[in-house]
């Protein structure tokens, strides 16, 4: 259901010239032109409502595209997002909800956001992500997320609208839970894995986001429990499992 108001914009611009004619004794002015240019836009304010006859959106469309700030609203009336456009394409401040506990706030530029974007949660007002966007709307930088209670939840490193770099995901008590090495969005290298304590529990090798070298586990007192090797995810060679004192427990070998 919706209820547009039209309005009709009307522009005026004058343009015109003076000629100046001097002579020895008088100065003549002269009028040599005037343009007279008008432009008409159709201006409509639009709103939208839920059938239960709530306002549900509402913005300024000019030429049929949308522009300036448009507002939504939940059912229940609360403001559900602040957009704001220029020529049909998100631009200027922004601000919405995305899920049930979370709103993020930033800027968009030609419908890309750029700079910096942040998260809350709505009700305590507590920072959940910090991203950053460049000129083109792709992801850059170190992106930070954070439990409700406020501490890191992760750190991820960014290039080119992929993750680049270290990556690193936290235990609530600040311990790190896992940190690796990704190209171009895929894991490389060796990935380490901890208990929440912080012991060790696990290193596994990746190449392209696929399990490939190296696989190691570990027991909560430090003590090896399980190690091989996988190629693209597949377990090859020899590989032993432990007990807690350190005793072969079971060895197994597998085709390669």
């Amino acid at each position: 259901m919706y209820n547009k108001i039209n309005l009709v914009f009307l522009g005026v611009l004058v343009l015109s010239s003076l000629a100046q004619c001097k002579t020895n004794n008088s100065t003549n002015t002269s009028e040599d032109s005037k343009n007279l240019v008008t432009e008409t836009k159709n201006i409509e304010y639009f709103k939208d409502y839920y059938p239960s006859g709530n306002l549900k959106t509402e913005g300024q469309l000019i030429d049929k595209e949308k522009t300036g700030k448009w507002i939504s609203y939940y059912e229940n009336g609360e403001q559900q997002a602040i957009e704001n456009y220029k020529e049909g394409l998100l631009d200027g401040y922004q601000k919405s909800d995305y899920s049930q506990v979370l709103y993020m706030e930033g800027y968009c530029k030609n419908g890309l956001k750029i700079g910096t974007w942040k998260s809350y949660f709505k009700e305590s007002k507590i920072l959940k992500y910090l991203k950053h966007y460049d000129d083109e709307g792709k992801a850059t930088g170190e992106w930070k997320s954070y439990y409700d209670s406020g501490e890191i939840a992760s750190i991820e490193n960014n290039l080119n609208n992929k993750a680049n770099g270290k990556q690193i995901e936290y235990y609530k008590n600040g311990n790190i839970m896992k940190v690796g090495e990704k190209l171009d969005g895929k894991k490389n290298g060796i990935w380490k894995y901890y208990f929440d304590d912080g012991t060790l529990r696990c290193e596994r090798e990746f190449k392209n986001d696929i399990d490939d070298g190296k696989y190691v586990e570990y027991f909560r007192n430090g003590k090896m429990y399980k190690t091989g090797t996988k190629q693209n995810s597949k377990k090859i060679g020899t590989w032993k499992t432990y007990d807690k004192q350190g005793n072969i427990v079971e060895t197994i070998s597998y085709d390669n």
